[in-house]
């Protein structure tokens, strides 16, 4: 099991003696770590302790090659936001649509009454999921947009400490020593090189994260879209709430097609089931899709927000009815040659366009 040294815990609070040790060591806590991370936010690297925790990370890190030896991952906590709140919506939306498939099944409702009732179910779940996590990721991918330039204007000259905006006195006006000379010239002691400029190290620094970081952080992070893996917990876990009624009514033979025998009675719900995924991961990537739309109309048409998200909303609303009709004209009657190879399909293009969206993790394994 992984030793996790987190800073803000690790180092006592409550006695100052201990907590000038806990300090003290960070330096060899941090040249111990085998991986740094970073929970971003827009004044991380505003802050003068966290930049020298940076700096000594990265102090032995980076090797001839330019490449960095330890890991270094950055998480935005605008991400975990963006997952949370994307993940609870998805829940809802599906937990409507297990609602909307009791009254199919039963046939509460004849005809046109069915459609009118599934649109009064779905669609208030839709239209609520698609517009929260557009908002979200459309403020998560300005952060990451925010976070580069970040880095490419890095400088550790412009980072704050507590010292200097209490103008080195505390309450009382007894005299503090300040922070940013000790930490200058702990800086000095790992970058400075001999018969240099007298600030040669902290612009050193600066170069070091200007370039290697940035391009690190941009080969990790791509363009903005969240990890793979916390995508398929998320939206991975609650179309299995589906799994029991769909067995129920396929064990039941509720509201089922007798076209190819009774095998098929209980095939076309477990067939519906495997699809309800793959819808799930498609609508969350229509909605990937209209982070970037909406951050383009934003920053190169300078259309508000709203404008932005309600035309970002209209385009996912007009894709996926199109994806849906696709389907289910090629899936319906629920025949065994007419499903089977609709729902292949749809799960061919699902991972297809999951391949191309995270196409730079690839290349970064190749990479290593």
């Amino acid at each position: 099991m992984p030793t996790v040294f987190l800073d803000c815990v690790c180092i006592a609070q409550h006695d100052e003696e201990l907590k000038k040790a806990g300090i003290q060591a960070l330096g060899g806590f941090l040249t111990q770590s085998q991986e740094l991370l970073i929970l971003w936010s827009p004044r991380t690297f505003e802050r003068l302790w966290c930049n020298f925790e940076l700096a000594c990370f990265l102090r032995q890190n980076v090797a001839s090659s330019g490449k960095f030896q330890k890991r270094i991952r950055l998480v935005p906590l605008s991400m975990a936001r963006l997952l949370g709140l994307a993940g609870l919506t998805n829940l809802w939306l599906w937990l409507a649509w297990l609602v909307w498939v009791i009254i199919e099944s039963n046939a509460f409702l004849p005809g046109l009454a069915v459609l009118l009732a599934s649109v009064a179910v779905l669609g208030p779940s839709l239209l609520g999921q698609l517009s929260l996590q557009t908002y979200l990721g459309m403020r998560q991918m300005q952060d990451f947009l925010d976070l580069y330039e970040q880095l490419g204007n890095f400088s550790v000259r412009s980072a704050s400490c507590t010292c200097c905006l209490m103008n080195h006195q505390t309450t009382e006006g007894q005299r503090i020593l300040c922070d940013r000379q000790q930490i200058f010239a702990t800086i000095k002691r790992w970058y400075w090189t001999e018969n240099a400029d007298p600030e040669h190290h902290l612009d050193h620094f600066d170069k070091v994260v200007q370039t290697q970081l940035l391009s690190e952080v941009k080969s990790a992070l791509g363009i903005g879209i969240p990890p793979l893996q916390y995508v398929i917990a998320m939206l991975g876990v609650p179309p299995l709430t589906l799994i029991p009624p769909y067995m129920h009514m396929g064990i039941t033979q509720t509201a089922t097609y007798d076209i190819a025998g009774p095998w098929w009675q209980m095939m076309q719900w477990m067939m519906m089931a495997i699809h309800v995924p793959a819808m799930a991961f498609l609508i969350f990537f229509i909605n990937m899709f209209g982070w970037h739309i909406g951050l383009q109309l934003r920053r190169k048409h300078f259309v508000s927000m709203p404008c932005s998200l309600c035309l970002v909303m209209w385009l996912q609303l007009f894709v996926l009815g199109s994806v849906w009709c696709t389907f289910a004209y090629f899936s319906f009657p629920k025949e065994p040659w007419r499903l089977i190879p609709a729902t292949c399909a749809l799960w061919a293009v699902v991972i297809g366009l999951y391949l191309y969206a995270y196409r730079h993790l690839a290349k970064n394994q190749r990479k290593t």
